[in-house]
């Protein structure tokens, strides 16, 4: 189990990489939110999560309207400008240029839950 964790990690760093590799800055404007609903883990009930909806300008000029694949239970009001990153031959790929939307805290929570299951695993085969 810990290592399908480790695994899916990897590959999800792997793909963090290559987006963040050919990435674009932009300045985007928030012009709204679009409500998805989390899903239910063990029963809890599910949560609204509002991912916002962004228009920018590439750098080739092309103007854009996207929703960003990060978005949280609080959102702040339409108006606001964020900075992204964005996909030069997919520009409807976008992520807001921050920690989390880079998609880095959520490699490292499943790689630490990998290793910590893989460790623990390993302790208890060897008696220890």
């Amino acid at each position: 189990m810990g290592a399908v964790f480790l695994a899916a990690a990897g590959f999800g760093g792997w793909r963090t990489r290559r987006f963040l590799d050919g990435a674009k800055r932009a300045e985007a404007r928030v012009i709204g939110f679009e409500e998805r609903e989390s899903p239910r883990l063990h029963g809890t009930p599910t949560q609204t999560i509002f991912h916002p909806v962004v228009e920018f300008i590439t750098l080739a000029g092309e103007e854009v309207t996207a929703t960003t694949t990060t978005g949280s239970m609080f959102p702040d009001q339409p108006g606001g400008v964020v900075n992204i990153l964005y996909d030069p031959g997919d520009p409807k790929q976008v992520r807001l240029d921050t920690g989390r939307g880079r998609g880095l805290p959520a490699v490292l929570v499943i790689g630490v839950l990998g290793l910590g299951i893989l460790l623990f695993g390993l302790k208890t085969l060897t008696g220890g």
